[in-house]
């Protein structure tokens, strides 16, 4: 994804003061897709944040395919249990994962697909290790 940013009073779009209204134009394969402004870009970027922990990745990486619970997510990632449980409550009140309870046992599932696909996405651009 191709992506300028201008602004409407600066020429030059990497000064840019806050208040002012910031436009962005996605360009696929030639088209031009949405123009966005300064708070959406805001939502964009906290989107962004939450995918910016290696830790949170793991944690999503252990949930893509199957719903499962704290401890197998534990299992599966090495992480600690304090640490999965902060990550994936940051994950849940942003709306990326959901949580059901059995018992004493909670499991997670991703129900942003978006998010998901966006990891995804973003896969191949990594080069896989030999």
């Amino acid at each position: 994804v191709l992506c300028t940013l201008t602004t409407f009073s600066s020429p030059t779009p990497f000064f840019v003061h806050p208040a002012e209204v910031i436009a962005i134009t996605e360009i696929i394969k030639g088209e031009m897709k949405r123009t966005l402004k300064l708070h959406q870009l805001e939502k964009l970027a906290d989107r962004f944040k939450l995918l910016s922990e290696a830790s949170r990745l793991l944690i999503l990486q252990a949930i893509c395919r199957e719903e499962r619970s704290v401890s197998e997510i534990c299992d599966r990632t090495k992480l600690n249990q304090a640490n999965v449980s902060k990550h994936l409550q940051l994950l849940k009140s942003a709306g990326v994962v959901a949580c059901r309870r059995v018992g004493i046992c909670r499991y997670y599932r991703i129900i942003d697909l978006d998010l998901l696909d966006l990891c995804s996405q973003g896969d191949h651009q990594i080069e896989p290790e030999s």
